[in-house]
């Protein structure tokens, strides 16, 4: 249900996207909307990794920073999404619709199917009951459109823009959930240091700052064996 969903957050201006498609690649970001080829893009990357030094959003880098690193790119600072996911949640599956909907709090298994490629699914895009945007690649029910998961739907540029926008908003999501959990943790008595504390910017970061000396406390390990379990209950309290 959408009333499950999180609304969307205004994500730190460091975060910019980058996703390489099929028929055409962009990246985005604060100030930055770009779709070019993939040549194009890579070189774009390339300047701004220079010029502005942002953080590099992925909806998964084993797949999307390789092509840029192959070009002798150095990425200093990346947000994984699927990685995140697998640290907010566990477990190996990190596809973009299931980390989507892990962040925006809805129910994995709600999460729509793509279509099976036979006689029956011609109409692809047109799914029962949701009434969205055909060009947003977010449903009606706030979950991701399978073809958009798969890749089959970024078949324009302004289709790629809005993927990798796609693509910022489920980091600022991820950001927001583990920066939360320093806040949980105070009530278990645990301390642990939000990593804005140690930036000289102050701004919004995922990253927390453990005592090394008290990493092996059995209470820090059952309140994060039961934050990493957290997302499964909001499946039962919607």
């Amino acid at each position: 249900m959408l009333d499950r969903a999180v609304p969307p957050l205004q994500p730190p201006r460091d975060l910019v996207a980058v996703c390489f498609g099929t028929w055409t690649s962009a990246i985005a970001g604060d100030g930055v909307s770009r779709v070019g080829s993939h040549d194009e893009i890579v070189a774009e990357v390339a300047r701004m990794e220079v010029g502005r030094h942002p953080r590099w959003v992925f909806w998964s880098a084993q797949a999307d920073a390789n092509p840029l690193v192959s070009n002798g790119i150095h990425l200093d600072r990346c947000w994984d999404i699927a990685e995140a996911h697998r640290i907010l949640v566990g477990g190996r599956t990190a596809d973009p619709g299931l980390a989507w909907a892990t962040a925006r709090r809805l129910g994995a298994s709600d999460l729509p199917s793509a279509s099976g490629g036979d006689l029956f699914d011609f109409a692809s895009e047109d799914h029962p009951g949701d009434q969205g945007d055909p060009e947003s690649p977010v449903r009606s029910d706030g979950y991701l459109r399978p073809e958009a998961v798969t890749g089959t739907w970024q078949t324009s540029p302004a289709r790629a823009l809005e993927w990798a926008r796609a693509a910022v908003d489920t980091a600022a999501h991820q950001i927001a959930a583990l920066s939360e959990l320093s806040t949980r943790a105070v009530g278990s008595g645990i301390m642990l240091g939000p990593g804005h504390l140690f930036l000289t910017g102050q701004r919004p970061t995922g990253w927390l700052r453990f005592n090394v000396a008290f990493s092996d406390d059995a209470r820090l390990r059952r309140f994060l064996r039961e934050q990493i379990a957290l997302p499964q209950l909001h499946e039962d309290a919607g």
